[in-house]
């Protein structure tokens, strides 16, 4: 039992029970830290336990009911872990005076100092068997029958290399018949795969001891593959000793385990290429993994970074520290899938740098116990926000400030229109009247006469000013009536030819306030032509082009040197009009060459 295969993994081995249950000796496996996987029913027998009581339970602790104080039982198990076995058998005295031998065997994986199982057995002194118990041996044919109905490939070879048993899954895997039977190796297989063979079965005879080691070979469904070879010697009293062999399929497993650090590589090379910290938090032990980038973020050394949460929320700005946490334990509670919150963060160097920290958190019974995520610095980002708020405060502030200058501007101009016209035409009025209350007066007939001619004149001023400011103008009647007024006032104040064009298709495709804008626009133009520009001609043309409505206002007056000229409140109100409606706005002018404003606006589609 001393050669007994045993699996890679410190876990619960079905395929081994029948083997454990055939044998006459008491046999517990133990992992690692000597916690009991699987036994027989002698060693319960033995021990005195109930039958399924011995799992879990620690071979020291169990142990030390049978020996006595001096023994050192814990000193001695724990050195099977470093030299794989106990120099002596460990004497054990039951109850009822029996004397047991312990020995124990530790295996490690192959190829490492890794432990994977230790085996203990305990002997009886030949002669001491119970009472009224038959001494037992181990029938061949339970071997034969657990091999051959293994889902793994099994064999049995005898000292001198012949070959007496092999299990259907290795016939198909290797194509062999039943003509296998007492042939060596290298009548079965190539020369290299046969001396491998007859090397690893030499090494368990000589030292009577299990191996196990990885090899690559043909799976049942005919694809490479890699097996793990198990070989030990079979305790069965027959004239020549036996070796066993069985393979077990790790194919998928190295795959896996090849996949996985092809994944940690591909994970490394991320998490040093960008410039984000990946973070990693195990929310059940609270470590947290960080990235190499996390240093050149904040500057902070290796030794300066602690794998908790409470450190990292202890760099957190005061003012942002409880929102934070609020936010996280919102998500959590509320059980989101995904997380993201934004902070400000004490560097190395004392100072704060923004973050922006998103995360993906992994939920399992409804607890989360994995959080993934990656912190992004987002400082010029923010720096770049607030000059932009400071631009819109400020641009703000310009249009309030161009508001009231326009309505300085307007104010000024209605206070001009009054002063100079209806302001002289009322002191006309009333003069005339005066002269008329004059008992003196010859002619006080005409003059009440010329007053109300005066008055008349003064409520058409009135009137005209009134209609300039109202918007309710286009509404009522449109574009191109309110125009042709403006264009008649224009022919009534001075000797001007004025041309006026519009389709009048496009009424129907402008809104109201493209209307009130174009009208805006003309009356702001002529206005200034009329004022300074000394032209005998002026052009109006309204014309649609493409998609956009085209307004032209042309004159033949003095001109201007756009280049040296500073322009008005008049132009600078016309443009921003224009662009209100992502529109596009050009001025041509010279001195002595007139001037012309060319304006395009989009029009809706039809």
């Amino acid at each position: 039992m001393r050669n007994l295969i045993l699996n890679n993994a410190p876990a619960v081995m079905p395929w081994l029970q029948p083997i454990l249950n055939s044998v006459t000796q008491a046999v517990l496996i133990t992992d690692a830290d000597f916690l009991v996987l699987q036994w027989n029913a002698r060693s319960e027998q033995l021990l005195d336990q109930k039958a399924g009581s011995l799992a879990g339970k620690n071979l020291i602790d169990l142990m030390h009911e049978f020996c006595c104080d001096t023994c050192g039982i814990s000193r001695r198990l724990q050195q099977v872990a470093e030299k794989g076995m106990v120099d002596e058998d460990i004497l054990l005295i039951r109850p009822d005076g029996e004397i047991l031998k312990l020995s124990c065997y530790a295996y490690k994986l192959p190829g490492t100092e890794q432990l994977s199982v230790i085996v203990a057995m305990i002997h009886e002194p030949q002669g001491q068997n119970d009472a009224g118990r038959p001494k037992e041996k181990v029938d061949e044919s339970i071997f034969y029958s657990f091999l051959d109905n293994s889902l793994a490939p099994a064999w049995i070879a005898d000292e001198d290399g012949y070959v007496l048993f092999m299990n259907k899954i290795a016939l198909h895997i290797w194509h062999l018949d039943e003509t296998y039977r007492f042939k060596r190796a290298h009548e079965l297989f190539p020369k290299q795969i046969a001396d491998g063979v007859l090397a690893s079965d030499r090494m368990v005879l000589e030292t009577g001891q299990p191996i196990a080691f990885v090899v690559p070979s043909i799976r049942k469904d005919g694809t490479p593959g890699f097996y793990m070879l198990h070989k030990f010697l079979l305790p069965l009293n027959t004239a020549k000793r036996l070796v066993v062999g069985q393979a077990i399929d790790l194919t998928e497993e190295i795959h896996m385990r090849e996949e996985l650090r092809k994944s940690n590589e591909r994970f490394s090379y991320v998490a040093k290429a960008v410039s984000d910290c990946i973070w990693d938090w195990n929310m059940e032990t609270g470590q947290i993994y960080r990235s190499e980038a996390l240093m050149i973020l904040t500057g902070y050394a290796p030794g300066d970074i602690e794998e908790s949460l409470d450190w990292w929320v202890g760099k957190v700005h005061p003012t942002d520290r409880r929102g934070m946490k609020n936010k996280l334990d919102a998500f959590i509670k509320q059980g989101h899938p995904y997380c993201d919150v934004e902070y400000r963060f004490r560097c190395a160097d004392g100072r704060y740098k923004y973050f922006s920290d998103k995360g993906y958190i992994i939920y399992s019974d409804g607890k989360p116990v994995r959080a993934i995520g990656v912190v992004h610095d987002i400082t010029e980002k923010k720096k770049l926000e607030a000059k932009l708020l400071q631009q819109k405060i400020q641009k703000q502030k310009d249009i309030s400030q161009a508001i009231m200058a326009t309505q300085d501007h307007v104010c000024n101009e209605l206070g001009k229109e009054l002063h100079d016209n209806v302001n002289q035409i009322l002191a006309s009025a009333s003069m005339m009247l005066t002269y008329a209350r004059n008992k003196d007066c010859e002619n006080s007939g005409d003059c009440f006469d010329k007053c109300g001619h005066y008055l008349q004149l003064a409520i058409g001023e009135i009137r005209k000013i009134s209609k300039s400011l109202n918007t309710s103008i286009i509404g009522e009647m449109g574009l191109i009536k309110p125009v042709e007024e403006i264009v008649a006032n224009m022919k009534l104040a001075r000797s001007i030819t004025v041309q006026f064009k519009c389709e009048p298709v496009l009424e129907q495709q402008l809104s109201g306030e493209q209307k009130l804008m174009i009208y805006r626009i003309i009356q702001e133009q002529t206005n200034n032509i009329m004022k300074y520009a000394e032209a005998g001609k002026v052009w109006v043309l309204i014309k649609r082009k493409a998609n956009s409505l085209s307004l032209v206002i042309q004159d033949d007056g003095k001109g201007v040197d756009l280049k040296n000229a500073k322009r008005g409140i008049g132009l600078a109100n016309i443009k921003n009009r224009v662009e209100a409606f992502s529109g596009s706005f050009g001025i041509v002018s010279s001195p002595g060459k007139g001037c012309r404003i060319e304006i395009s606006v989009p029009l809706k589609r039809t």
